[in-house]
């Protein structure tokens, strides 16, 4: 929340859908003219329901019990989708205790793996890909300053599909 309203609290410590919109995701737009409550799911599946590719990121969780709850709750909400838009979404995250529910939970939902940080992978970047694999996940997400050609080649080769995220340029954007 931190990063788009400037207020430091942890998503997970909001009680209820009217503490959420009490933020608004207007810092970075000071002359913007009205509050930008946080959206709810179901407020955004109908804005999104066209996409072709939609990741959904599920932030890190303290233990497996709040993975479960909280990949429950998604599920839910998915199943009130048509299976065209069901079918475009990949759950995404950096925690691996959330894939491995969504493996228990949902074995055929797309999923994706996050990356932030080289650093436990440095001396062996392509164990990023493998564990991607080991977790079932059809796509390896990576911060844009993370990518290489040769990288994306490996996960493509693993048959795992790319996701590059906070690109903010056209040219980084097209390679």
């Amino acid at each position: 929340i931190k990063r788009t309203t400037g207020v430091d609290c942890n998503v997970y410590s909001v009680d209820s859908a009217q503490q959420l919109r009490a933020f608004s995701h207007t810092i970075h737009w000071p002359m913007w003219l009205w509050h930008e409550p946080t959206a709810l799911l179901n407020q955004v599946w109908p804005i999104i329901y066209h996409f072709g590719h939609i990741e959904v990121e599920v932030k890190e969780v303290a233990d497996t019990q709040s993975a479960h709850r909280l990949i429950g709750t998604l599920l839910h909400q998915m199943s009130l989708l048509d299976s065209t838009l069901q079918r475009a979404i990949t759950i995404t995250s950096f925690d691996t205790k959330v894939l491995e529910v969504c493996n228990q939970l949902c074995p055929h939902q797309a999923k994706g793996l996050l990356i932030e940080s080289v650093e436990p992978f440095v001396s062996q970047p392509e164990r990023m890909i493998s564990m991607a694999v080991e977790l079932g996940c059809q796509r390896l997400g990576i911060k844009n300053v993370l990518v290489n050609q040769q990288l994306m080649t490996q996960a493509k080769a693993a048959g795992l599909k790319g996701s590059v995220w906070t690109v903010n340029y056209v040219d980084r954007a097209k390679q």
